[in-house]
């Protein structure tokens, strides 16, 4: 696989946590505003995308899910640097029990980047069944409230800084008509919505077992 090019002023956060006992990622991309950052303006980002978290993220996520570690990479060259906060933040959701681990939400960003394809998304751990209706739609209560306060932390996460360095969250656009973009293009993300429609991320049940 082909390296992807270096990011201008990127960032990559990732969400590293378990529910129901079982590990799950959430990817983030942000640019920042300064020509370049040092290893303390990373660490900087990295406790403030968590105090973000902990300020508007706990009831998107259910009780029987953690977010363990926030990490942050300078994505800018191959060797940027690597911060983590490891502070967890626990969902407070009510957990209920039955869902597989790969049922989930998905948060998909708007960017004013128009093409063919799914936009950014995230996909969150669900666990509890009386958030589900009709057998595979979110209950709309649940989904309106996610969407509030995803939007309430793209507010948050906006405002973290390092002196006078401030982040965006947003994309990068990699690829387009099948060629790399080279340096590749950051879109910000404007808004967010929650799909009314239960998905799912197969991966978070691991390998298969024999029987």
């Amino acid at each position: 696989m082909v390296a992807l090019p270096p990011a201008p002023q990127g960032l990559r956060i990732r969400f590293l946590g378990t529910s129901q006992g079982l590990p799950f990622v959430n990817v983030f991309h942000a640019q920042h505003t300064a020509g370049s950052v040092t290893a303390n303006d990373i660490q900087t980002f990295a406790n403030g995308i968590r105090a973000a978290a902990f300020a508007q993220l706990p009831a998107a996520f259910y009780a029987s899910s953690s977010i363990n570690t926030f990490e942050v990479t300078d994505i800018s060259s191959s060797t940027g640097a690597v911060a983590t906060n490891t502070t967890a933040v626990t969902g407070t959701r009510a957990a209920g029990s039955g869902l597989a681990a790969s049922t989930s939400y998905a948060v998909s960003w708007n960017i004013t980047l128009h093409y063919r394809g799914g936009h950014p998304r995230n996909y969150i751990p669900m666990t509890n069944p009386l958030d589900i209706v009709s057998g595979r739609l979110l209950l709309s209560t649940a989904a309106s409230g996610f969407a509030s306060l995803w939007a309430a932390y793209l507010t948050a996460f906006n405002a973290v800084v390092s002196g006078t360095i401030g982040i965006t969250m947003g994309m990068f656009q990699y690829h387009a008509h099948h060629q790399v973009v080279n340096p590749p293009v950051f879109y910000a993300f404007t808004g967010v919505r929650v799909h009314g429609r239960v998905d799912s991320q197969r991966r978070r049940l691991g390998k298969e077992t024999g029987l």
